[in-house]
């Protein structure tokens, strides 16, 4: 970005440069800054991790989720350097869909990795996993569990 100051010629006689400072860089906190510790209980999982031997095998164990253990998830990986802003550097781990919900909306289905910036909120309503929201991973009982953001 470039700034441009103009003075008019009648202003001053003695006219010397303006030299502005660039502000410093500020680097944004990670998703993880914005965790708090005391939702990642196993009653908040909807799902285990994608990378957990549990996975796909029934209901998380003292889940009060609405997920039954008849339901069956699956896991899809993101498309190739799918962020939700690239130019806010969001990343995206995984998308989890019920086997009733089209894996085309990935709205409300994406597992994103805490160690980038937090995606932007989108309103869209839609029947995945974490409907407007997403999904952020968590350990839990020698287990790794998926749980909505805002739970």
């Amino acid at each position: 970005t470039r700034l441009i100051i103009g003075v008019h010629c009648n202003t001053d006689s003695d006219v010397k440069p303006l030299n502005l400072k660039t502000p410093p860089q500020r680097q944004s906190p990670p998703l993880a800054s914005y965790i708090w510790a005391p939702f990642n209980i196993c009653q908040h999982a909807v799902s285990y991790s994608k990378d957990d031997h549990l996975f796909n095998r029934g209901a998380v164990n003292n889940s009060s989720a609405t997920i039954m253990p008849d339901v069956t998830i699956r896991a899809s990986e993101p498309k190739r350097g799918a962020t939700i802003s690239p130019s806010m550097n969001s990343m995206v781990k995984y998308c989890l869909h019920t086997a009733d919900v089209d894996e085309s909306i990935i709205v409300g289905s994406e597992v994103m990795s805490l160690d980038h910036l937090c995606p932007p909120f989108t309103a869209q309503p839609n029947m995945n996993l974490f409907q407007q929201s997403f999904g952020i991973e968590y350990k839990c009982d020698d287990h790794v569990l998926v749980r909505p953001f805002s739970s």
